[in-house]
């Protein structure tokens, strides 16, 4: 157990008396006698090469009590000191004497201090020393005992940031070193006292001194101390059984901080109200401060003087963090007389469960549509079934309903449970003992017939009056036990593979879950619907339908949780709050999947168990929402499969491949750059195909966000990063007013049929119900068809002109740049937005220097003849590497003037 007693002995002065059982050190070590004035004074020091510093280099001896004079321990320069040494013995218990300086203090008009540690012996009569420890601030062969504290102590308001620290053999040990009522051979207590032994009543004395000079004479260095300030302290702490205690209230969402002795708040109070009887008037003292991951916040501190028994109600406000908090908090029991301190600690961490109890805004509980179940008591006479009997009286037997023999929970030994005696439910044939409702002796009409029994064939399917309008009870029979009235459940995630927009059901929904912090939206519905258009184009008509999710309304389903669960594990995550995107009425839920949980969702899924769960717990019922399969991004089998994609692409020599800009060896004139034709990887491009397939690395990011011109659930235009595409009556494509055919669609997606009823959904086209490719993809495709210069600049004056009109003109904007003989610029106007907006640089394509930067010039506006004012005719444009923002370009032998800087 390790105590802590502080003492503040001057202004600037704090020491640490530190009792620590676990503190056991074995080193070799020294007795120093003294016979000075006839005396003998004995004094304990540690060997050479001790780690406690209490070693013969930093003690003190007394030369002259008047004058306060003291000199270093050695032999050679005082001949009535003898050292005598004693071998590594059995680890003997230490405890620790830290003098706590505060930050900006460096002893100021003194040089240093002096501590010298004592008790009696076992008689209580002569005293014997432990240290005699000094620290000299100008001594730098010193230095090396003046530590930093990290972090620095707090204590009264006053920040302690630096220590010395040494280690003192502790008294209470030594004391109890005695065998048949005398010390024990061969132990400190033995040669320290000549077989004495050390007291076991008396306390630890502690003198401390500061040191006003020193002079040094001969090589000989003598020092000069003030006047002492003695401290006692018990062997063994009087306050060892006091302990600090926080917990979670069960009263409600805080916790409750409060002293305890020997386990308990009441005998705390019992303590410290004794004490006062002992000349100790203690008050307490907490400072709670919360931690937000690696963040300190503000420390709040809570003084009780009276009621001990009283705990501190605290409630944290976590600002930050959304995975861990610790609250940390420091009791200081303080003696009002003489400001010594009784110090405890305890701290109190929270996981992300607990976390967001106590974020900064909480979220409101939807009361409006909780589920309010109903519940009936059916009251009958006693002994009655439910039904009681046919005439309406109980059933003296106590049957449930039914015939004698034949009812279910009947006192007849043949217990079946509808209809007569002998007659189960698993036989109701069309047989007249087969009846699954039959009245008495099971001669009912048989339910195969799919008649009404008669009134002379009474049995429980008809209730009512014979002589009223009759209720039927028609069995249905189902494969599945129904709980609820949810049903035909589907969901999506924006975390999956390939069909992002798509509903899956039960089981079939697949997530990616990657090794770090990830977020996880889900989007709830109880059907997918399709609704008939009949679509008139023109001589024909065709039938579409339009699906529309009926989302699933999760307020009134108590909590949400996402569980990754197998027979041994179970991993939950709550909703995630820090976000806007929780709407649970519409059937979205996020989910936040912290990296500290991945490692037990592997061993999960390495059981073989990859199904998550989305579930709802209410009254303590717990139920499965929707279930669906996960994988992980960096499991083997994974990696493998990504790999072996890669290496085939790069065989098939795919869009994976680096792009590069082909070198322009002839270039017509100066200043004129050629552009020349590459592959372009567009990242919205990884989704498409005509089968809606594509790969883990989807650039989601990079994705834009689309605009509906109109309101109906399934759009004919859209707008697209400043572009306009519309379907017009004859399903022809425009493209900013240029007209595409269907018959273009086909050539340039390579598609078998001529494509019919094509629509406009989100940032992709369809045909009737399946999505061909996404728009700006298809954009490219199409512009490729363009083969001479009429058709091109055909197409660039029909969009610029439909630009101008419907006012985008300014939204997007085609480099200038003029097209070289044979080279086609098939750069499409997506990849061109997604340029990189950051600086250009230009470098000399011979030596590959800098030559300037072109500074925040957006790539939409860079234009060739822009970069001829910026560098001057000195220089030969090369090539523009627009992906990269680079420009390399070649000095004019003619010239040789460099521009003047960055622009």
């Amino acid at each position: 157990m390790r105590v802590s007693k502080f003492i503040k002995v001057n202004k600037n002065i704090l020491l640490e008396y530190i009792y620590d059982d676990s503190n056991n050190i074995g080193d070799s070590y020294k007795i120093l006698l003294n016979t000075k004035d006839n005396q003998l004074n004995y004094s304990y020091i540690a060997g050479d090469n001790s780690v406690t510093n209490n070693t013969s280099e930093n003690q003190l001896f007394k030369i002259d009590s008047i004058s306060n004079t003291f000199g270093l321990v050695n032999p050679t320069n005082y001949s009535f000191l003898q050292l005598k040494d004693y071998s590594e013995g059995f680890p003997a218990r230490h405890d620790t004497i830290k003098i706590h300086l505060p930050v900006n203090y460096a002893f100021g008009e003194y040089i240093g201090c002096y501590v010298k540690v004592f008790t009696f012996d076992y008689n209580n009569k002569k005293t014997y020393e432990l240290s005699n420890f000094f620290f000299d601030i100008s001594d730098v062969d010193q230095s090396y005992l003046l530590s930093l504290s990290n972090p620095a102590l707090l204590f009264q308001e006053k920040l302690w940031g630096k220590y010395i620290q040494i280690n003192v053999p502790s008294v209470r040990y030594l004391s109890s070193l005695r065998t048949n009522n005398a010390a024990k051979e061969n132990t400190i207590n033995y040669n320290l006292t000549g077989g004495v032994g050390l007291s076991i009543t008396s306390p630890v004395f502690i003198d401390f001194h500061f040191i006003n000079n020193k002079k040094t004479v001969n090589k000989v260095t003598t020092y000069y101390l003030t006047s002492k300030t003695s401290i006692n302290l018990p062997q063994s702490p009087d306050f060892e059984k006091i302990g600090l205690k926080i917990e979670h209230s069960s009263s409600g969402d805080f916790f409750e901080i409060y002293g305890i002795y020997n386990g308990n708040i009441s005998e705390f109070n019992t303590f410290i109200k004794n004490s006062v009887s002992l000349g100790k008037r203690y008050y307490v003292e907490y400072v709670v401060t919360l931690f937000e991951q690696n963040l300190r916040g503000k420390s709040i501190r809570f003084s009780i003087q009276d009621n001990f028994n009283e705990k501190v109600e605290y409630r944290p406000i976590i600002k930050f963090s959304t995975t861990t908090a610790i609250i940390d908090v420091e009791m200081n029991v303080i003696d009002a007389v003489d400001s010594s301190t009784i110090q405890r600690r305890a701290s109190y961490g929270m996981l992300q469960d607990e976390v967001a109890k106590y974020s900064l805004n909480l979220t409101k509980i939807n009361l409006a549509r909780a589920s309010k179940p109903k519940i009936y008591n059916i009251k009958s006479p006693e002994g009655a079934g439910i039904f009681g009997n046919l005439n309406g009286t109980a059933y003296t037997d106590g049957r449930l309903y039914g015939s004698a023999g034949g009812s279910l929970f009947s006192n007849n030994t043949n217990k079946n449970l509808f209809g007569s005696k002998n007659a189960g439910l698993s036989n109701f044939a069309a047989s007249s003992q087969r009846n699954l409702f039959s009245r008495a002796g099971g001669r009912g009409t048989t339910m195969d017939t799919g008649a009404i029994p008669t009134d002379n064939q009474t049995g429980i399917s008809q209730i009512a009056d014979s002589t009223k309008t009759q209720v039927i009870l028609e069995p249905y029979a189902v494969n599945y036990t129904v709980l609820a009235d949810k049903f035909s459940v589907v969901a999506k995630s924006e975390n999956v593979k390939v069909g992002k927009q798509n509903f899956y059901g039960i089981g079939r929904l697949k997530l990616l879950i990657q090794p770090f912090d990830q977020l996880i939206q889900f989007i709830i519905a109880q059907d997918v619907s399709g609704d008939q258009i009949i679509r008139n184009n023109g001589n024909t008509t065709s039938t579409e339908y339009a699906f529309a999710p009926k989302y699933l309304d999760l307020s009134g389903m108590g909590e949400v949780k996402l569980v990754f669960k197998n027979s041994k594990t179970t991993v939950e995550f709550k909703l995630y709050t820090q976000t806007q995107q929780n709407d649970l009425t519409k059937g979205q839920v996020v989910f936040r999947i912290s990296q500290n949980k991945i490692n037990e969702i592997r061993q999960i899924f390495d059981s073989g168990i990859n199904v998550f769960y989305i579930t709802s717990t209410m009254n303590t019922l717990n139920t499965v929402i929707y279930s669906g399969l996960f994988d992980l991004f960096d499991d083997k089998g994974n990696v493998t499969i990504i790999n072996n994609e890669q290496k085939q692409q790069e065989s098939e020599g795919g869009n994976n491949q680096e792009p590069s800009i082909i070198s322009v060896v002839d270039v017509p004139e100066r200043g004129t750059a050629v552009v020349t034709r590459r592959l372009i990887r567009d990242t919205n491009a990884e989704g498409g195909g005509t089968n809606n397939t594509g790969n883990a690395n989807t650039g989601n990011a990079n994705t834009a966000q689309t605009q509906n011109l109109n309101n109906s659930s399934t759009p004919t235009a859209t707008k697209q990063n400043g572009i306009t595409y519309e379907i017009d009556s004859s399903s022809n494509l425009k493209i900013d007013g240029y007209t595409w055919t269907p018959a273009d669609v086909k050539k340039a997606l390579t598609l078998t049929d001529l494509p019919t009823g094509l629509t406009i959904k989100d940032d992709a086209i369809y045909t009737k119900d399946k999505m061909l490719e996404k728009l700006n993809v298809l954009k490219g495709k199409l512009e490729s068809l363009l083969q001479n210069k009429e058709d091109k600049d055909k197409y660039k004056q029909t969009q610029s002109q439909t630009r101008k009109e419907i006012g985008t003109d300014q939204e997007f904007a085609y480099y200038n740049l003029e097209f070289g003989s044979g080279m086609v610029n098939t750069r499409s106007a997506q990849a061109t937005s997604q340029t990189i907006q950051t600086d250009y640089k230009v470098y000399n394509q011979g030596d590959g220097s800098l030559v300037t930067t072109i500074s925040k010039m957006v790539a939409e506006d860079l234009k060739v003849n822009d970069l001829t004012k910026i560098l001057g005719k000195s220089w030969i444009i090369k090539s523009i590497d627009k992906t990269i923002r680079e420009i390399k370009v070649v000095q004019d032998t003619g010239s040789t003037a460099r521009p003047g800087g960055p622009v």
